[in-house]
């Protein structure tokens, strides 16, 4: 999809049900698709397996929400 809205892929590091290496495909199948880097990103949270990473993503996806509102 050639999107148009900032876009941003969230994935623990220490994943051991869905690959990160997933992300970075889904990633770079995007950037392929002619998606600049200022509408895709990936953020990889260190430390955090599929379970625990709902917390972190959550904070971090409200945080980033906050900064798109104007």
């Amino acid at each position: 999809w050639l999107i148009s809205t900032p876009t941003r892929l969230y994935h623990g590091a220490d994943d051991e049900f869905i690959p990160p290496s997933l992300s970075q495909k889904i990633l770079l199948d995007f950037k392929a698709k002619g998606v600049p880097d200022t509408k895709i990103e990936l953020i990889v949270i260190p430390g955090v397996d599929h379970p625990l990473g709902v917390i972190p993503v959550g904070f971090q996806t409200i945080l980033w929400f906050l900064t798109l509102k104007k």
